[in-house]
């Protein structure tokens, strides 16, 4: 199920976690479209921007261990 569709199906009720979610969304969105102006070729940006939002979006509604803490 895509993030989107789960988003549907999932209720955020923290207006703070969904505030982080969008600052994060915007500046992955700003650095890639900066990194895609300096070489186009280097990725695909459609591609590369659903698949930002699509983690990031899993990481609100389906929140899990963080993979940067230790065990």
């Amino acid at each position: 199920m895509s993030g989107l569709r789960l988003a549907h199906a999932r209720v955020v009720d923290d207006p703070q976690q969904v505030a982080d979610a969008s600052a994060v969304i915007l500046a992955v969105m700003d650095g890639l479209q900066v990194q895609w102006l300096l070489d186009p070729t280097a990725f695909e940006l459609g591609r590369a921007s659903e698949v930002a939002i699509e983690a990031i979006a899993a990481a609100v509604l389906d929140p899990r261990p963080s993979v940067l803490e230790g065990p």
